[in-house]
């Protein structure tokens, strides 16, 4: 029983980590995005 758990969590981890790790590069792809958009809309009006 607590074996079977102990590897349903270890996969769950695994799964969660690897799941985590795309939306963290998700959202470093998404903050960069605005923060050249912005940047670039800045320029524009100067």
């Amino acid at each position: 029983m607590y074996k079977s758990m102990n590897y349903v969590l270890l996969k769950l981890d695994r799964f969660l980590v690897r799941y985590f790790n795309i939306f963290l590069f998700r959202y470093i792809f998404i903050l960069i995005f605005y923060y050249l958009s912005v940047d670039l809309s800045q320029k524009k009006t100067l």
